[in-house]
């Protein structure tokens, strides 16, 4: 920068200004063995202000011009500063040069903080706790962990509250009912207590006996004692496959206690099966209806045949069995409606064995729910366990199993498969359950991986098997939310017959009929006359469950005499590979199917080998009637 001076007086007129010659500029040159680098302007820079603040008294910076210029330097300088030590660090960071300095501080401090001491220091002088990256996010994922696991055990306490408190209303209102019953002076409790007199004469030990010796409750008592026994004896133990072996044992005793109670408790032995309603069995399939008191069973049987049953907002409306028919693609159903059952009716309670015999010789089972009281009650559950109780299995097959009693020989044991569900040695378990039922010959084949309990039903051997659906009415007093849950209930069908969801008119067709239809397995079959038209307007009906839907079935059907002459048949439809065609006895028809019959001709009849047999049978059938004609008319004649 150049010096400013003052060149001359104003009375003279030299007012120019001017430098003086004999001073020569600095110079602005690098020293020698100097490099260019930032640290080297600095001080260039830093030299010039140092001159400019040190100025002589010479100088004038009074002038404008001059702050000017001091303020411009310094703040071109300032830029200039950041913004070589900006493009250092980036040279830097790419690797262009290598501040050796900040390296080292790098390194140093990164050495420090992966230092075990240096942070067990800090650690201990402080609050502080360092962790890796990994046990960072190890820490962070076990924490939404378990704050997920708190909401969802809240919720789980929500709802255990919830239960507790419906649980508790129950308990209140029995102990309200318990108190109101224990204060009516009609029933004389108060005659009953451990110190009273029994009829004026004896205490209520000496009862107790009477009773025993009476109603040979003695036995009973003794073994419900024992099935509670098992019971616990079962709750108690885990199961494994080192336990299977006792399980199967237990579960063969509790079963047999459980069909000696319903003996002694039906005073016979049936095997607990009484006589039930006397029903005559019509049409092709029988449907039973089974459910609670008052959950719509006798307005849902007028809806699907038109019997007129008493129906009223009470229970045990219907007190016996009412049958009605079902009229559906060309099938007669006979649907009975039964007596409401509550829970103890495999045991007799509420005339719960005749409705449950009922059940036992229908078809298939409708299971009639309510929907309002499901979620609370469990009927479902309950309706279940007591047909179980009986021997009634609901939607199971029979277990793949051959077993036959035997005088002599003792137990022979075998499996075409594997069995896992028997545990390790399925032949000592099997020759222990049979022991429970003194059977010590038999034979016995398994074909399929059965368990303990089919185990026990097939050496039982009282146990039916029987399709069942479930009806849920009376949908429009709860939420959809509620509808939809029921509705993917397995084999269920939700629906309303005051507001006629899903259920019709008798003649109608609707998706509870349709439903009935395919778990009673019916076909129709449409016989045909050699050389004429298929009988489209009245098909036989066959059922899978009573004698099966094969060609056999069929001329049973219709005649047994049509059995005894067949020679083959002509089938159309869809169990045919091609129309027509020639099938024997054994070939399964499917729905809707076509079938002619040819029976046998006089002389293929004459080259059968039983045809003498049947020939005389006909003599001595026409002989024994001619006689019994003329034995009649002879007394006829007497009188």
């Amino acid at each position: 920068m150049s010096n400013i001076r003052r060149g001359g007086d104003a009375s003279t007129g030299g007012g120019d200004i001017e430098a003086p010659k004999d001073v020569e500029p600095e110079s602005f040159s690098t020293p020698p063995g100097a490099t260019h680098n930032p640290v080297f302007l600095a001080r260039i820079i830093f030299r010039k202000v140092v001159t400019l603040l040190t100025a002589s008294d010479e100088e004038d910076i009074t002038q404008p011009a001059g702050i000017v210029t001091i303020f411009r330097d310094v703040v071109i300088g300032i830029i200039l500063g950041v913004l070589v030590i900006s493009i250092s660090i980036f040279l830097d960071h790419i690797n262009v040069i290598h501040l050796q300095s900040a390296h080292n501080f790098r390194n140093s401090a990164f050495k420090m903080l992966n230092d075990p001491e240096t942070i067990q220091t800090l650690e201990e002088s402080s609050d502080l706790h360092f962790m890796t990256s990994n046990d960072y996010e190890t820490r962070r994922k076990e924490i939404e962990g378990v704050a997920e696991k708190m909401a969802s055990q809240e919720e789980l306490l929500a709802k255990r509250e919830k239960e507790l408190e419906e649980k508790q209303k129950e308990i209140d209102a029995i102990k309200d009912e318990h108190d109101k019953l224990s204060k009516d002076p009609r029933l004389g409790l108060e005659k009953w207590c451990g110190e009273c007199v029994w009829n004026g004469r004896t205490g209520c030990v000496a009862r107790l006996q009477y009773l025993k010796d009476t109603y040979n409750t003695g036995a009973i008592i003794g073994k419900v004692s024992s099935k509670c026994e098992i019971e616990a004896e079962m709750a108690r133990t885990q199961k494994n496959k080192a336990t299977n072996y006792h399980l199967g044992t237990l579960k063969a005793k509790l079963a047999k206690l459980r069909n000696d109670l319903l003996i002694e408790q039906g005073g016979g032995g049936s095997g607990g099966r009484d006589e039930g309603f006397d029903v005559a069995r019509l049409g092709d399939a029988r449907v039973a209806l089974i459910g609670f008191p008052s959950v719509g069973k006798s307005t849902l049987q007028c809806k699907l045949t038109g019997t007129e049953s008493e129906a009223a907002a009470y229970e045990f409306t219907t007190l016996t069995c009412i049958p009605g028919t079902m009229h559906y693609k060309g099938s007669k159903v006979q649907v009975l409606d039964l007596p409401g059952i509550i829970e103890g009716a495999a045991h007799g309670k509420g005339r719960g064995r005749e409705v449950i015999a009922c059940a036992r010789n229908a078809d298939a089972i409708l299971i009639v729910l309510d929907a309002g009281k499901e979620g609370l009650n469990r009927h479902r559950e309950i309706l279940e366990k007591e047909l179980e109780t009986v021997g009634i299995r609901l939607n199971q097959k029979p277990p793949n199993v051959t077993f036959k009693k035997k005088s002599t020989g003792g137990v022979k044991f075998a499996s075409t498969v594997p069995l896992t569900k028997l545990g390790p040695d399925p032949e000592k378990l099997a020759t222990q359950i049979m022991r429970e039922y003194r059977i010590t010959s038999a034979d016995l084949l398994a074909r399929e991986d059965i368990t303990v309990d089919e185990l026990v039903d097939v050496i039982v051997g009282n146990r039916v098997y029987k399709p069942c659906c479930y009806f849920y009415n009376k949908i429009d007093t709860i939420t959809i939310e509620e509808v939809d849950q029921l509705a993917r209930m397995p084999h269920s069908l939700v629906g309303s017959v005051q507001k006629r969801y899903n259920v019709g008119e008798p003649l109608e067709d609707d998706p509870l009929k349709a439903m009935i239809w395919d778990y009673l397995g019916l076909t129709r079959i449409y016989t045909k006359r050699k050389g004429q038209q298929p009988d489209l307007a009245e098909p036989v009906v066959l059922s899978a469950i009573r004698k099966g839907t094969t060609v056999k079935a069929l001329c049973m059907n219709v005649s047994s005499q049509m059995l005894r002459d067949f020679n083959f048949s002509l089938v159309w439809g869809k169990s045919a590979k091609h129309s027509p065609q020639r099938c024997g006895v054994n070939h399964q028809l499917m729905d809707q199917d076509v079938v002619q019959i040819v029976t046998k001709t006089n002389k293929q009849q004459q080259q059968d080998k039983n045809y003498q047999a049947m020939v005389q049978g006909f003599s001595d059938k026409y002989h024994k009637k001619k006689f019994d004609a003329k034995k009649k008319k002879q007394g006829r004649l007497r009188r």
